[in-house]
């Protein structure tokens, strides 16, 4: 009896150690292994690995696209207008371990990469105008004709001065991130939504309405013109 406790004990002890041996990276993963805190290697490619047990530990950080979604914030134009700007940015972890040293989790670096998007998103948006932020055209096909997705609705797309916008805001992210030794790659920036607040958009709104009225009123004027013109010419009506 007492060598089958023995025996059931070391099994149980031989798993344990296993347990804390072995471990499994799976091929969306990286994995910094740190002792004591310290980083001692990091591995990049997926399937069974063995590390010191109870001293070593196993650090994942995902290989995929991770995104950062900013809360919507309020922003000056150069015009001094304040727009709702709701953003998100996209980056990839590509060495862990100054990843792991600079922001030590997704967390953090969710946190810290959203303060620096909005800055640099803040400081692009006070540079541009009204049109260049919210700006979009109709897609076109090889024939000019506008193209209709399947709601029968023109489809859409940035305009050219809208993507530079968000291009100038990607390398100043870029520059940041890199001189900060964040250990990522910054895929892109993106407005989901550039607005006015309520009030400011009434008062786009009544200028439209102004601009559609004064195109309205002179296309009155000139076809009323054109109406004299044609009677002046056509001579007084014949008597039967």
């Amino acid at each position: 009896m007492r060598t089958l406790v023995i025996i059931g004990a070391l099994v149980i002890v031989v798993l344990i150690v296993l347990g804390q041996s072995l471990f499994v990276v799976d091929v969306t993963e990286q994995v910094l292994v740190t002792r004591f805190g310290d980083p001692i290697s990091i591995i990049k490619t997926p399937g069974l690995k063995i590390k010191a047990p109870f001293v070593d530990t196993a650090l994942r950080f995902d290989k995929r696209v991770l995104r950062i979604d900013s809360p919507p914030v309020s922003m000056p134009d150069i015009d001094k207008q304040n727009l709702t700007i709701d953003s998100y940015a996209r980056y990839r972890i590509v060495e862990p371990l100054e990843f792991f040293r600079t922001l030590g989790n997704v967390e953090t670096a969710r946190n810290r990469l959203g303060d620096i998007v909005t800055s640099s998103l803040r400081d692009e948006i006070a540079r541009s105008t009204r049109s260049q932020i919210i700006g979009a055209e109709r897609v076109l096909d090889e024939n000019g004709v506008p193209v209709i997705d399947e709601e029968g609705l023109p489809e859409i797309k940035a305009s050219e001065s809208r993507t530079t916008l968000l291009e100038n805001v990607l390398e100043a992210v870029s520059e940041r991130t890199t001189d900060n030794e964040f250990g990522i790659k910054m895929i892109d920036v993106r407005l989901k939504r550039a607005e006015f607040s309520d009030r400011v958009q009434e008062s786009i709104f009544n200028r439209m309405r102004e601009e559609r009225n004064r195109i309205a009123t002179r296309f009155r004027s000139e076809g009323e013109e054109e109406d004299l013109k044609i009677r002046s010419l056509a001579g007084p009506p014949r008597s039967s």
